[in-house]
């Protein structure tokens, strides 16, 4: 057993599953150690809690920003008397943008200091990308090697080929190295702070051109143009939209009618991934098309929580 063990708040938001099990395994990695990690997932009503030693948030990366329903359980959180330390995780597609600054301004107006982030490739879950990339995914055969090739050489460069090549950017076991070294470090700095002088960490201030202004600049408005529109022909009213709507703008006038949208749609796709009959269309995206089911197995393979460990 660790020597005065930590305890870390993990705050989650997944869409697809990617930053689900990312941070699963980043809760199974800390307690490895000897530390306590409790997942508070949003969709499922967790808290934060006062008592813990350091704060983890965990988001998927929408538009260049955190989605909006991360930021809404950021901005509601009580605020804290005395600083803790907060570290950022995000999954995206491409570049994380504008995310992790976002959430480091909102974090520090709580009480908080955030001292680290980090980012996971995976593949695209956005369907106005698939969907137009994976008929043409026969042309780019011959470029696949370079995409390998460039996949091994770290998260800028897989960043650059995951918008190109969907099913190429899966993270490898490289990737989850990362992520331990990254928990490493949370561990040290928690164990002694420096609030007067904390580190600047590099993926707070992204390079790439024009994802930050993007991500500043998006606004909800938008988003909810990229809303759903339900095929009634297809759709069977199961529901399952409506219960996983982060920002509970569907409903259902009755059981087993088709849902309505309300409302503050914020255009994280989730209903339209999600949808078991494909019964969803999008804005230039028809019902189904493009359509994300989940992390592949390669990704679950490098990210599986074993039993054994719990």
């Amino acid at each position: 057993m660790t020597a005065n063990p930590l305890s870390f708040d993990i705050l989650l938001h997944s869409s697809t599953g990617n930053t689900r099990l990312v941070t699963r395994y980043a809760a199974e990695a800390l307690r490895r150690l000897g530390h306590k990690a409790t997942l508070l997932d949003i969709q499922r009503g967790g808290r934060v809690h006062h008592s813990c030693d350091a704060l983890i948030v965990a988001a998927p990366t929408m538009y260049f920003r955190p989605t909006y329903a991360i930021e809404e359980a950021v901005a509601n959180l009580p605020p804290i008397r005395e600083p803790k330390p907060a570290f950022l995780l995000a999954t995206c597609g491409g570049m994380p943008g504008a995310h992790f600054p976002i959430l480091a301004e909102l974090l520090f107006h709580k009480g908080y200091v955030v001292f680290g982030a980090h980012f996971v490739v995976c593949e695209s879950n956005y369907p106005m990308h698939r969907a137009w990339v994976e008929p043409i995914g026969p042309l780019l055969r011959l470029g696949r090697p370079v995409a390998r090739w460039l996949n091994t050489k770290g998260n800028a460069a897989r960043a650059l080929t995951a918008s190109i090549f969907l099913g190429e950017a899966d993270p490898t076991v490289k990737d989850r190295d990362a992520l331990e070294n990254f928990l490493d470090d949370a561990i040290s700095i928690t164990r002694a702070p420096d609030f007067d002088n904390p580190p600047t960490p590099r993926s707070l201030n992204p390079r790439t051109i024009g994802t930050v202004a993007m991500g500043q600049t998006f606004q909800r408005r938008f988003a909810s143009e990229m809303g759903p529109r339900f095929v009634e022909s297809r759709c069977t009213g199961c529901g399952l939209c409506v219960r996983l709507c982060p920002a509970t703008c569907l409903t259902q006038s009755e059981p087993k009618a088709v849902p309505t949208r309300q409302s503050g749609c914020t255009g994280c796709q989730s209903c339209f991934n999600h949808c078991p009959e494909g019964a969803v269309a999008t804005k230039g995206v028809p019902a189904g098309w493009g359509q994300y089911r989940g992390p592949s197995q390669r990704m679950k393979d490098v990210f599986a929580v074993k039993a054994e460990k719990r």
